[in-house]
């Protein structure tokens, strides 16, 4: 699937990057992405047409029918990189690692809300940039 890229050590290389991430789980049908959240995304391209915005997500799934055509428009922009994240070796030679290790994550009460949070900060850790939630729209040139 076209969608399904993962993520390389390689990229994203320098620092003219924006991220946003969706995890929130998949439910039967697959990946949902609505039309707000692939504003955010869009605005964040058309702004800053000189930076290379990242969708990144979690989950090895299926695109859901009613999300497959907003993930092809977002594919048209030459600056927006849709990547899939494999967690266990986001966290790989990060100080996170040994932690992740120990399956502190598992025992969370709230373990999708701090894999979240953590797929932020190594994002950031790893690769500088901006990071932004799916709920923010970019309305200036050059953030």
């Amino acid at each position: 699937n076209k969608f399904f890229i993962l993520l390389t050590l390689d990229e994203p290389n320098g620092d003219k990057n924006i991220f946003f991430h969706e995890t929130s789980c998949f439910d039967k049908n697959g990946l949902i992405l609505n039309a707000r959240q692939a504003c955010a995304i869009e605005s964040a391209a058309k702004m800053n047409p000189n930076m290379n915005v990242y969708l990144l997500f979690l989950s090895p799934s299926k695109i859901s029918k009613q999300s497959k055509k907003i993930f092809e428009q977002l594919q048209a922009y030459p600056n927006i990189r849709i990547r899939r994240v494999k967690f266990q070796n986001y966290v790989k030679n990060t100080p996170l690692d040994v932690w992740y290790k120990m399956d502190i994550l598992k025992k969370s009460k709230w373990p999708r809300i701090q894999m979240a949070d953590i797929l932020r900060f190594l994002t950031l850790w790893k690769y500088g940039g901006i990071y932004l939630d799916l709920d923010v729209v970019v309305i200036r040139h050059d953030i």
